[in-house]
């Protein structure tokens, strides 16, 4: 999933790339790596940012990414590799691409992992109104949660709305009536 957001990022911000060997990949990217010529082993959930002139042997059996920037090179001989090649047009320096595809995968890590508190406080069994908070907490902004009938079920803890139902200090009970709201008091 990682790996197609950050190839429609790149595509946003103006680079422009061809993409050569295994087109079916998409591994979870976690690191992004430049890759040296002493580099022996290679990690699938890793993108490797290269020269030209490092690149693997296309028979190399290893599903993983490699951006190749730098030098132009014959990159069809990479079309039935198991890794896949993107090639970067000429002028695109390391360090500009490293600190792109970091802050990228960094923003991507950061929506999963709210994604996955989200999850826990879904699951966690302490109600809507916990659920409610910790979203609250993870965007910074307040939530509402209304049913058809526009009944507040829900909403951040410390919210008061500007709604007269929520002003008056004896009113416990709203029903929503065909034509006008009737209050009841207790």
């Amino acid at each position: 999933m990682e790996y197609i957001q950050l190839l429609s990022r790149l595509k946003e911000n103006g680079y422009h790339y061809r993409t050569y060997g295994n087109q079916l990949l998409n591994p979870d990217l976690i690191h992004a790596r430049i890759l040296t010529d002493k580099h022996q082993a290679y990690a699938a959930s890793t993108l490797y940012l290269t020269p030209t002139d490092l690149l693997p042997d296309p028979a190399m059996d290893n599903p993983m990414i490699l951006f190749c920037f730098e030098q132009p090179a014959d990159f069809h001989i990479y079309e039935n590799s198991v890794f896949q090649v993107v090639s970067f047009d000429p002028g695109i320096s390391q360090g500009e691409l490293l600190n792109f595809v970091l802050e990228c995968l960094t923003e991507i890590q950061q929506i999963t992992a709210g994604m996955h508190i989200l999850v826990n406080a879904l699951f966690s069994g302490n109600g809507l109104q916990y659920l409610i908070d910790t979203a609250t907490d993870l965007f910074g902004n307040p939530i509402y949660v209304i049913d058809l009938q526009y009944k507040y079920l829900s909403m951040s803890a410390g919210i008061m709305p500007e709604n007269i139902f929520f002003q008056r200090r004896k009113l416990h009970w709203l029903y929503w009536g065909k034509r006008n709201p009737i209050y009841f008091k207790k």
